[in-house]
């Protein structure tokens, strides 16, 4: 089996479920959701938990799917 490249990446923010959702319907080779520097500090909690429900729940297909986060010792 030959690997697939990775042409097309997709970011969107975790706390806009209906951008999520629609990458996950996407025909981008790779999507990572955003809990980062897309998201207002008063929504990260929300973007976390959206995330873990996104990938728990959404068919993904065969893409490549991460999620970027916080530094460990960040204020949000």
């Amino acid at each position: 089996m030959s690997a697939r490249p990775t042409r097309t990446y997709l970011a969107v923010p975790g706390h806009r479920p209906r951008m999520v959702a629609g990458a996950a319907r996407s025909p981008a080779d790779a999507v990572f959701i955003d809990l980062e520097d897309a998201v207002p500090p008063a929504e990260k909690a929300a973007a976390l938990a959206g995330a873990v429900t996104a990938l728990a729940e959404l068919d993904w297909g065969h893409k490549l799917v991460s999620v970027r986060v916080n530094a460990a010792d960040s204020p949000s």
